[in-house]
């Protein structure tokens, strides 16, 4: 017959373990949950940029269209003209 404390001695280990890994768990967490101020500056400076650079974009994608969108009517015009002639 096993004694009480040979019993629970695997199951004490067991709990060990879980503890080990609920502690670990925690202090990442804890880690992690942290905000770093600079971050949140970095964050918003990058979305001040990213906006400012698809605002630019989007001017020189419509300045590209007219242009290219002149040079097909200039090229479709002579090619009407030549073939009139």
């Amino acid at each position: 017959m096993q004694t009480i404390s040979s019993l629970f001695l695997p199951l004490l280990y067991n709990m060990r373990h879980i503890l080990l890994v609920f502690i670990v768990v925690l202090a990442m967490l804890s880690c992690t949950a942290v905000s770093n101020p600079h971050e949140n500056v970095q964050a918003k400076i990058d979305s001040m940029v990213n906006a400012k650079l698809d605002s630019l974009n989007n001017v020189l994608r419509s300045k590209n269209d007219s242009i290219i969108n002149a040079k097909a009517n200039e090229k479709a015009q002579e090619i009407i003209s030549k073939m009139k002639h």
